[in-house]
């Protein structure tokens, strides 16, 4: 009976069982009631399993529904007796749909179960009351005689059940619904769809009524759809079919990237699209919507602005016209500027799935922007004057050169290289009272002001930026008091302002590219851009304005003389000036972070650094004549990158290597460079290419630390780059192959050690190496001629668990003068046993690594490591893929052109040879300390 019922478990599918040979002892272990039960459950689920009535439903949901039931821990693997998973996202992203599809495919494993939807909509119209009298006539499927009678609740204390909250904007609603007054039995699962991720936060907090519990919350982001299945969704709805037809492709692709991957604006302008048979009827109902947004989208959208209090919804209209792709600390500094609160209302914007923050710069879907824009031009249709934000170059331009701006406005922000020339009525802004942000920006020297009367600014602005400004000085009756940032650029300014106009709130001014300004006066402000001016020399108070954090002189090429700087001074550009020595106390201010000298002829060596700069975190000595570097450098104990392009440096002292937080070393083009020591363990960068004289390198440590292990958690990328180095022995070229091969393992050891805290996989970790040489080194156990090989894997797929080494032979063949730019990448089939076969696909060379590329020799080794989640699936997640026995290997540089007057395809680079071995399982610490040679790569 027994051996019958496992038989049925591994025919059934068991989900504790999907591996590649089920382990019998396991199933020995459970009785014939557990297999029966399992077997039940199993057939249970696929009965209640209803059929999608709409296909476009499927569209990229399984894999985001997989994640959800991973996260809800139905297989106890995480030991929580109640869990709630928050899905958060803008409205109309899908989260709805997903937690349905969760729901219907769920649902059978409980005792009892409920979907409530609307709850936000409900809870308006009903109240609280009304839901919860639902939950429960839900869950017991049956008219309860009192929801709030004992025997409700006791019999709901003793059901597990499954919940989805729908659309919960308040923490009240999951309050009253999951834990006021109601108990329900230890393995019951919750869901909550919101577009508030302070909510889901605030949930975490939530005690439950069953004594020593409470809700165990873990929140879930809905992304937009990738640009495939946005176009298979929008195919399915305006086509009826997952492809389209051929003469309207390139407007399907027209309306995707539009959406940007939003599944409402999908549906509903597939809808729209459905009907137009034409290229005509396309062609204008692609500029309709771009035009005039559609209703149905802006109405979803809109809800969760309306639901802002002032100050957000003044910030969310500033970013939406104003600071879209700007950096998050100038934005917030502007919007501070102007009175409003922007710490906290970024936040909540972000809470909101308003506004998201990515490289530390405010991103908004285009969708949500246009919404936004919309709300400032339906305060006027017919005349912008009468709006609060102009954004637009034309409604600027009509209303600043017709005079028609009133008090309603506050903010105007023009691109003066997107613009015609603007005649400037001088009286203009005398009816703006309430302008706090003014910015003309661009290189266009496009405005004229008409008329012999004096400009007007209006004192209420904080932020003003106006490029090419046309006067010599600010007007006489102009009060700064209110102005904290100052943007002038290209002007022909001599100087700010006359005496006696106050600046007390002024921290950012940026006068470079002024070549006319001789006068600076004294400004206690914390950031300053005199770069490209005409300054012979810094005014001596400078060293006392102990707010300055920012000093910018770069390019001011007549400047010969700066004697110190304030102690408080984090950034100093000093670079492509004419300065004949260093500030006297330069290594006496603790604060500096960031030093430039890039250009600087007179300079040709630092003094001492006596004592530790425990904040210096990047030098730049690119261009100079520094021939040698001091070896008190070790005092830079938080140096992290040091830059020494094309400078005449001759070596690099040995003390370099207790210089533990370096990571970037960049010394390419260094022609009087003879050799290398020992480098900082947690180097990530080295790039020494066309150093045509180095000929010794010195093998470095590469110990596996604390420290290396939070940067492979953080996606740590490790270069070695050494191109054109046609000095370099056989000796160092096999010092810089074992060091690799030492990295290599290094790397996989600690992605083993802490695989599950990698936060995003896709092309993290790696290392790649590069140097002169010809030949694939005999530790790869597959190697070819040719860019392509094929192999039988030693072992199944599903059993590599760390990664791949990859190398391979280039070849240029021309003595070209100009570099190429451009990526190798590659595309690896894996092939089953019963001939299914599964694309992967990954980069190996950025476009950024690659730039400026051009061999004197004619060869160069590539050698890569890429972890094995660091693939990029092209046909689907399929887990078939993990039974496979063959793979292909196929390398090739992706983008062939060179950089030049003209582009012309590039067919002089090419893969000579290639090679692989794989990494199959954990590495122990001890290993990385013995050397390479006893890694056993296959």
């Amino acid at each position: 009976m027994l051996c019958l019922l496992s038989a049925a478990l591994r025919k059934g599918g068991d989900h504790l069982l999907t591996l590649e040979e089920p382990d019998p002892a396991y199933i020995c272990k459970r009785s014939e009631s557990d297999l029966v039960c399992i077997i039940v459950q199993e057939i249970l689920a696929n009965l209640n399993r209803e059929p999608w009535s709409d296909p476009t439903i499927l569209v990229g949901i399984e894999s985001r529904i997989q994640k959800i039931e991973a996260l809800l821990c139905l297989d106890h693997s995480v030991d929580v007796s109640f869990r709630a998973v928050g899905i958060w996202g803008l409205g109309g992203i899908g989260k709805t749909a997903l937690a349905r599809a969760v729901f219907d495919r769920l649902s059978s494993q409980f005792e009892a179960h409920c979907f409530l939807r609307n709850i936000r909509e409900e809870s308006k119209r009903h109240g609280l009351n009304h839901l919860r009298d639902k939950l429960v006539h839900g869950l017991l499927n049956d008219c309860a005689p009192s929801t709030r009678s004992t025997f409700v609740y006791t019999r709901l204390s003793r059901t597990k059940v499954h919940v989805v909250l729908d659309d919960v904007d308040d923490i009240s609603q999951v309050e009253s619904l999951v834990a006021d007054q109601f108990q329900f039995a230890p393995g019951s699962r919750f869901i909550i769809t919101t577009t508030d991720m302070q909510l889901l936060r605030s949930t975490k907090k939530i005690k439950l009524l069953t004594k020593g519990d409470e809700l165990n919350v873990v929140m879930y982001e809905v992304m937009e759809l990738n640009s495939d299945e946005a176009l298979q969704l929008f195919n399915l709805k305006a086509f009826k079919d997952i492809h389209c037809k051929a003469e309207f492709r390139e407007y399907s692709r027209m309306v995707v990237d539009h959406v940007n991957g939003f599944p409402l604006a999908l549906t509903v302008f597939g809808f729209v699209f459905l009907h137009c048979n034409s290229k005509e009827e396309w062609e204008s109902e692609l500029k309709k919507l771009k035009k005039f947004p559609n209703k149905n989208i802006q109405n979803v959208l809109k809800v969760a602005y309306d639901g802002l209090e002032d100050n957000e919804r003044e910030i969310f209209l500033d970013i939406v016209c104003f600071h879209v792709h700007k950096k998050r600390d100038d934005a917030k500094r502007e919007l501070n500027g102007r009175g409003l609160f922007a710490d906290r209302g970024i936040e909540v914007l972000v809470n909101k799935s308003l506004l998201s923050i990515k490289n530390n710069r405010l991103r908004m879907h285009s969708l949500i922007q246009q919404m936004g824009r919309e709300i400032v031009l339906e305060q006027c249709l017919s005349e912008p004057g009468r709006r609060s934000r102009l954004y637009s170059s034309e409604d600027a331009r009509h209303v600043l050169g017709n005079d028609t701006g009133t008090e309603t406005v506050q903010g105007i922000s023009v691109d003066m290289d997107e613009s015609k020339e603007l005649n400037l009525a001088p009286q203009a802004f005398i009816k703006l009272h309430n302008l706090r942000y003014w910015k003309f920006s661009g290189y266009s020297s496009s405005i004229s002001i008409k008329g012999s009367y004096p400009l007007h600014i209006p004192n209420a602005l904080g932020y003003l930026c106006w490029s090419n400004y046309p006067l010599r000085s600010f007007p006489s009756d102009f009060c700064p008091d209110n102005l904290v940032e100052l943007h002038m650029q290209y002007s022909k300014l001599q100087r700010l302002w006359h005496k006696g106009q106050n600046h007390k709130n002024l921290k950012v001014i940026d006068l470079s590219y002024s070549p006319e300004l001789v006068e600076v006066p004294c400004l206690n402000v914390v950031n300053i851009n005199l770069g490209y001016s005409k300054l012979v020399e810094i005014p001596s108070y400078f060293e006392n304005l102990n707010k300055l954090t920012y000093l910018d002189l770069s390019n001011a090429g007549h400047l010969r003389m700066i004697s110190k700087i304030p102690h408080n001074i984090k950034v100093l550009y000093l670079g492509w000036t004419a300065i004949q020595d260093l500030p006297t106390n330069i290594w006496n201010v603790k604060s500096l972070e960031d030093l430039s000298l890039n250009g600087c002829p007179n300079i040709k060596s630092l003094s001492e650094i006596l004592e530790p700069m425990e904040c210096l975190k990047i030098l730049r000595l690119r261009h100079t004549e520094i021939k040698e570097l001091p070896s008190s450098i070790r005092n830079l104990v938080a140096l992290r990158r040091l830059d020494l392009v094309k400078s005449k440096i001759e070596s690099v002292p040995p003390s370099i290597e207790k210089v533990t937080m370096l990571r970037s070393l960049d010394i390419s083009d260094c022609e009087h460079l003879q050799s290398l020591p020992k480098l900082p363990y947690l180097l990530e960068k080295l790039n020494a290419s066309n150093c045509r004289l180095l000929k010794l390198v010195s093998c470095s440590t590469t110990e596996l630390s604390p420290e290396f292990c939070q940067d492979v958690k953080l996606g740590r990328k490790e270069n070695f780059l050494s191109w054109n180095c046609s000095n370099m022995d056989e000796k160092a070229r096999k010092t810089i192959m074992d060091e690799a091969e030492s990295r290599i393992i290094r790397m996989a050891t600690a992605l083993s050690i802490n695989r599950e805290q990698i936060p995003n996989p896709l092309g993290l970790p790696s290392v790649t190496v590069v140097r002169p040489g010809n030949e694939i080194p005999k530790r790869f156990s597959y190697q070819t001629e040719g860019s392509s090989m094929n192999l039988n894997l030693p072992i199944p797929w599903s059993v590599i668990k760390i990664g791949f080494s990859l190398c391979v032979v280039v070849e240029d063949t021309t003595k070209r003068t100009s570099p190429w730019s451009g990526s190798f990448k590659c595309k690896c089939t894996l092939l089953t046993n019963n001939g299914e076969s599964h694309q992967l696909s990954f980069h190996l060379f950025e476009s950024d690594k690659l730039e400026g590329f051009k061999a004197d020799n004619s060869h160069h080794v590539f050698l890569w490591f890429i972890w094995y989640d660091g693939f990029e699936i092209l046909d689907g997640s399929s887990s078939d893929r993990f039974k496979a026995t063959k793979a292909s290997f196929d390398f090739y540089p992706e983008q062939r052109y060179y950089f030049g007057d003209k582009e012309e395809p590039l067919h002089d680079i090419n893969v000579e040879r290639c090679g692989v071995s794989l990494i199959p399982t954990p590495i122990p610490k001890f290993i990385v300390a013995k050397g390479p040679e006893l890694v056993k790569f296959l």
